[in-house]
């Protein structure tokens, strides 16, 4: 990675004075040129016809004569570290030094002035290239140094080489009109010479047959031995000179299209002489250096208008002036009086403001958290689009025209054109059509303007009726005397069907409404998308839910998603805001020159900054995934300028943009330059690419009197673990080792370690054990081996197994070691038929320089067979293959798969159809024999004999610390598996169940009438293991245990709010409340969401809207959230439950995927303290109701529902519950009440217990019982 810093000015001749210029070309040259023999032909011409230095020049070559030159090597003064291929850093502009004696200043070119400003590239003469060079054909290797050169050399604008080049005009073909034919560069598709031996270069299919292996390697994107001399753009340019949207040579005229000159750009746009650096934000969106932006058309205007002056050295934005009178606040407020459902920073939240004017209207919408992205026109002789970009304000430049915007289909939420002169109607409404495309379907069109056009509105008219658009409000404001009208585009396609006309016709399918570069636009309307896989089916998310909330419509993306969103998440606050010395407070304006999926821009979201994501053409097109999230970027082609003005950005990122597109332009040095002319004196560039491109890269930047602040590598390097295990009693690994196998069997077995955890490690195992010992043998060793390579670590020596009773012990671990030797000294190993080579020379160790554009890998989401008996994974094709029986009948997958159902059957499950199960309780066997209940016939009443454990739902959003089924259930996201009908599953339930039940007959101590009662259920507890409300008919479930008479208790786990909601009323519903911080809770329940705590607080949020009893059920886990008593406290206003359950967690004994001890399980001592303190942070809305010892639990009740005449009622009337069910009538928790035991109440003698009942202790010591009454 590098870092670096560019300059806040330039001296006048650079570094002119060190060479002279090259002479004319020759005649012959110029023949080669004019009978355009074709980029490729020249190269391999240049390459075999030995020629005079003044001779030896390709096509491509003279293209560039006097742009760059390439003396000898440079030296590098750079630090060096490790890293691999993938390194970076960072770059500043900085101030370039006058030149010393040694190097003679020279007068500027006409036109220009005397103050800092860029040279050109000259080349140097007598220049002579090897015939088998193969650096840039436009970068010319000078191996002598060359004699100074004389004071009369000048500067002279940029010259172009005249090459044939297609006519420009309007296809789509995605490419820009100017390369179509050179899509490939011919330098870079260099072959081996014929073979004139054999006489095949005479035969066509000879030739054709050989072609493909005799390619050579590609040449160095940057020949690393290359100097460069800059000079200035033409006088004519100008300081705000914008390639392929200013006429070349001259800043005064425009084109009306983009229009990229034949040859790259490398010359070096003017500064300002006045030019200051910006204000810190939010300063600078007030005022501005007019020095920095100033020019005549902007004068003139600022004189005709009121919501900017010229005062002093600043251009003022007076906050309560724009456009129209009074504030764009005041506009905004009257848009949402004549548009109440636009919730401006929620559902609204990415505007396209078309017609760049004074960005008060994005301003003004800052404060809500919008984010509004400026359209600047090409026809804006006032540069309007600039100064909002000095203002800090989101801002490009396009034109509406022919062709299509550089954004993706349904993009924008709203797009605003204010004083909006544009003939939107004209040439039949292409315009119109154009912002069909790019505005999200149920998206909003808001146009205004001071005067009425009759005919401008009635087109306006027309075509929205064509277009179908929705007027929903129309408003002439009084106080900035402007007519507003708002439409809304259709968010289904019934409505095209009432159309009289159908004019505009549907698109076809061939005409792809995501093309956007170079593209013309069609007379033709694109539907709106309906399918639910469809991007745009549905509105994203609330911001700022919808940054980290992916939408089902991303399928396996939306893993990679939120790995690039981790990735940079951790990236930017480990290293990029602390570790890089960047005052944040200066920078404003960023872009990142390859956004992959937002994630670098999602990672500052929470800075006062703004991103521009580029998503390079011909790159994955992830750029409608980037909108989706509510972020903004634009399309582009490297090979080409940006559209927008110099010095438009504090800070670029580039992450391994130069090695992408390396093998499409025709001069990557003009990349650098445009970087140079889109970043601000003093701006910061984070560059993060290989090292081949690094090292010449610096040299470039270095020429540009950029100063490289700093410098991470990252050399290739492999790590080598090495391990001698013994195995001690029973198969386990020594004492020193028990934390690092621990560690690896629960990683291997966690699904979100992923199979590529450690594909960096490579690793050689040896074990020492007796044979004597039958299985476990060498185990300890051989489990290593094994989870190492399950978690992607490769194993470069096959496992040396020691015997400790053969006696050639040492014989077998020298041969081991000796193995180990060579495969550190890069030395190739033999091996048998049977062993594995040492995946040293099969992966290929690229570090950072990891790629979205490449062949995706295996979604790394759980599926249900990863959780238990997770198979090995193999590579095929380059992606990860796990070998697994996946339980898919008739396309359909199961929940359960065989591996699953026998793990969960040797707990004691019944598994019920494909997804359900049903487990008999011990507080069930307990009371049926009179033993005392559960906490639940303590709390509220339940007949422990009587209720029936079930989940309809296996699979479960967490994986929590304390789980008692050791994640042996499958775990998913949302509903994605067959399923069983509800009444089928509660027939079955009921049927398992009362099986059980009966299987107690007999057992010493059952009482028979408990038994009679028994096989009748009164109550379900849904929740055993899982997630019960995931599955989707759980009301239709509910509804058919209530028509029972069997009451219901469901807990969930606080990741569906949204089914919370529509959940139709139960008897009891529990929210798992397992820590009170975002922090505690990742780590507690350990969620798949990525954005769980949202979910998390909108679940506890929902209770509050529900009229039964609700209750948040707390798990302490000491250690982990048993601390966080304040915390808890500010969650009881969120859903106001009426009881609050605290409980120590239960040890369920040691498991690969729990790290809980039993000094995590508090006393039930500690639960009362814990209870006690959090009542008394309710400020007397909660007291502690009842306990119950033997289950170390404590019941908190709000007073003023349940605590009546000083009597406790949390007991349930259930026959009360099942009448108000049945009535259908609406109820609330208070009807159905009772009053609760004495002996349950908090701090009585028996602690919870059923007097009724008989404790039962066991004498531990001797194995005997006693009966205590």
């Amino acid at each position: 990675m590098t870092v670096a810093r560019g300059p806040p000015g330039r001296p006048s001749s650079g570094l002119l004075g060190c060479w002279r210029r090259r002479p004319a070309l020759g005649f012959g040259a110029k023949v080669g040129i004019a009978i355009a023999l074709g980029l490729s032909f020249a190269i391999i011409w240049t390459s075999i016809s030995p020629t005079s230095s003044s001779q030896q020049i390709s096509t491509e070559r003279s293209s560039f004569a006097a742009e760059v030159a390439a003396p000898p090597t440079a030296s590098h003064n750079r630090a060096a570290a490790v890293g691999d291929s993938g390194s970076g850093g960072h770059a500043h502009r900085k101030p370039r030094p006058v030149p010393r004696s040694h190097k003679k200043r020279h007068p500027a070119p006409s036109g220009s002035h005397s103050h800092p400003h860029r040279s050109n590239v000259t080349s140097s003469p007598d220049t002579t290239a090897a015939k088998d060079d193969h650096s840039e054909p436009a970068l010319v290797t000078d191996p002598e140094p060359k004699e100074e050169q004389g004071p009369d050399m000048e500067m002279e604008p940029e010259q172009e080489a005249e090459l044939p080049m297609p006519e420009l005009g309007g296809d789509n073909s995605g490419k820009a009109p100017a390369e179509e034919e050179e899509e490939k560069p011919p330098q870079l598709e260099l072959e081996d010479e014929p073979n004139e031996v054999d006489g095949e270069e005479d035969d066509p299919e000879a030739a054709k047959r050989k072609a493909p292996s005799k390619k050579r390697k590609l040449p160095p994107l940057f020949s690393p031995g290359a100097r460069y001399h800059w000079k200035l753009c033409g006088a004519n340019s100008g300081y705000h000179y914008i390639p392929c949207v200013d006429f070349d040579g001259d800043g005064r005229q425009r084109h009306h299209e983009r229009s990229c000159q034949r040859s790259p750009v490398t010359c070096l746009v003017s500064l300002p002489k006045e030019y200051k650096q910006p204000a810190p934000w939010p300063e600078r969106k007030d005022k501005v250096w007019y020095g920095n932006v100033g020019h005549p058309r902007l004068s003139n205007y600022v004189k005709g208008h009121n919501w900017l002056n010229h005062s002093g050295e600043y251009l003022m934005f007076p906050p309560d002036e724009w456009e129209f009178k009074g504030s764009a606040r005041h506009y905004v407020e009257s848009i949402d009086e004549m548009a109440p459902d636009i919730d401006w920073g929620k559902n609204i939240r990415i505007i396209l403001d078309v017609g760049c004017k004074s960005a008060g209207f994005g301003i003004a919408l800052l404060e809500k958290d919008v984010i509004t992205l400026s359209l600047g026109l090409t026809n804006d002789q006032t540069d309007l689009a600039q100064v909002a970009l000095e203002r800090g304000i989101p801002a490009t430049v396009g034109s509406l025209g022919s062709r299509r915007l550089p954004f993706p289909s349904g993009a924008f939420d709203a797009i605003h054109c204010g004083e909006c002169n544009i003939p939107w109607h004209s040439n039949g409404g292409k315009l119109l059509l154009e912002i069909n495309r790019i505005l999200r379907p149920g998206g909003y069109f808001i146009i205004s303007s001071r005067s009425a056009d009759l005919e401008s509105e009635e087109g306006i008219s027309a075509s929205m009726t064509a277009l179908c658009w929705n007027a929903i409000a129309y408003n002439s404001d009084d106080v900035s005397e402007a007519g507003v009208k708002i439409f809304q585009r259709p968010v289904s396609n019934e409505v095209y069907d009432l159309r009289a006309k159908k004019d505009p016709p549907f698109c076809k399918e061939e005409q792809n409404k995501a093309s956007a570069w170079y593209t013309n636009i069609k007379h033709c309307l694109h539907k709106a998308p309906v399918g639910i896989e469809e991007r745009g089916s549905d509105w994203p998310e609330e911001w700022p839910k919808r940054l980290e909330s992916f939408p089902e419509w991303l399928g396996e993306t939306e893993t990679r998603v939120a790995s690039d969103h981790n990735h940079w998440k951790a990236v930017v606050e480990k290293s990029y805001l602390d570790g890089l010395g960047i005052d944040w407070s200066n920078i404003r304006n960023i872009m990142d020159m390859r956004a992959v999926y937002g994630g670098f821009a999602a990672a500052l979201a929470s800075k006062k900054v703004w991103v521009m994501n580029v998503v390079p053409v011909h790159a994955a097109d992830t750029l409608p995934i980037i909108y989706e999230r509510g972020l903004i970027g634009v399309y582009h082609d490297w090979c080409e300028p940006f559209s927008t003005y110099p010095r438009s950005y504090d800070l670029l990122h580039a992450d391994h943009l130069f090695s992408r597109l390396k093998i499409r332009c025709k001069q990557p040095v003009s990349i650098v330059v445009e970087m140079d002319r889109i970043l601000r004196p003093g701006g910061w560039a984070i560059i993060r690419d290989k090292l081949e491109i690094l090292d010449p890269l610096e040299t470039i930047l270095k020429s540009l009197h950029w100063e490289i602040v700093m410098t991470f590598r990252k050399d290739k390097e492999v790590h080598l673990l090495l391990l001698v295990i013994p195995t001690h009693d029973g198969g386990a690994p020594p004492p020193s080792a028990a934390f690092l196998s621990r560690w690896l069997e629960e990683s291997a077995a966690d699904f979100r370690a992923g199979a590529l955890l450690l594909s960096g490690l490579r690793f050689a195992v040896f074990g020492v054990g007796s044979r004597s010992y039958g299985e476990t043998f060498n185990a300890a060793a051989r489990n290593f081996s094994r989870w190492l390579r399950a978690l992607g670590a490769v194993e470069v020596v096959p496992l040396g197994e020691g015997d400790i009773d053969s006696g050639d012990l040492e014989a077998v671990f020298e041969e081991w070691n000796r193995r180990v030797l060579r495969v550190v000294k890069g030395e190739e190993v033999s091996y048998g038929a049977n062993e594995k080579s040492n995946g040293l020379d099969e992966l290929e160790l690229e570090g950072e320089d990891w790629d979205d554009d490449d062949e995706e890998m295996v979604d790394a989401e759980v599926d249900m067979e990863d959780i238990a008996g997770k198979a090995p994974a193999r590579r095929k094709n380059g992606n990860l293959e796990g070998v697994l029986a996946n339980g898919v009948h008739n396309g359909v997958k199961d929940m359960v798969t065989p591996i699953i159902r026998t793990s969960l059957e040797k707990q004691g499950y019944k598994i019920i159809g494909s997804h359900s199960g049903v487990k008999i309780c011990r507080w069930t066997k307990s009371q049926l024999r009179g033993r005392g209940g559960c906490y639940k016939h303590s709390f509220y009443g339940i007949e422990s004999h009587r209720c029936m454990e079930a989940t309809p739902s296996l699979a479960c959003a967490n994986k929590c610390v304390f789980c008692w089924r050791h994640h042996t259930n499958p775990v998913g996201k949302s509903w994605k598996w067959k399923m069983d009908d509800p009444l089928d599953i509660v027939n079955a339930a009921i049927d398992q169940h009362t099986k059980m039940v009966k299987q107690m007959k007999g057992v010493p101590g059952v009482k028979p009438e408990k038994l009679d009662e028994g096989l009748s259920p009164r109550h379900c507890a849904l929740s055993l293991v899982g997630e019960p409300i995931m599955y989707p008919e759980i009301n239709a479930l509910v509804d058919e245990l209530h028509r029972r008479h069997i009451s219901t208790f469901l807990v969930t786990n606080a990741q569906f709010p949204e089914k919370i909601k529509a959940l139709k009323p139960i008897t009891q519903l529990y929210v798992s409340v397992d820590a009170a911080t975002k922090e505690s809770l990742k780590a507690v329940d350990r969620p798949l969401f990525s954005d769980f705590w949202e979910r998390f607080l909108d679940s506890l949020k929902s209770l509050h809207e529900k009229d039964q009893r609700t209750v948040y059920r707390l798990t302490l886990v000491k250690g982990w959230n048993a601390e966080e008593i304040d915390a808890y406290a500010k969650l009881l206003d969120l859903g106001q439950p009426d009881f609050i359950e605290i409980k120590g967690v239960t040890y369920c004994g040691s498991s690969a995927t729990s790290k809980l001890t039993m000094e995590n399980v508090p006393w039930h001592s500690d639960v009362k303290e814990f209870s006690e303190v959090l009542a008394s942070k309710s400020g007397g809305v909660y007291e502690v109701a009842c306990e119950h010892a033997h289950s170390c639990c404590v019941l908190l009740a709000k007073v003023d529902k349940f605590k009546i005449n000083g009597k406790w009622h949390t007991w349930i009337d259930y026959d009360r519950f099942h009448e108000l069910v049945t009535s259908g009538k609406p109820f609330k928790s208070r009807d159905y009440m009772a009053m609760t035991p004495s002996w349950a109440v908090y701090g009585a003698e028996e602690g919870g217990f059923d007097p009724d009942q008989s404790r039962f202790k066991k004498e531990r010591r001797h194995g005997t019982a006693a009966l205590r009454s």
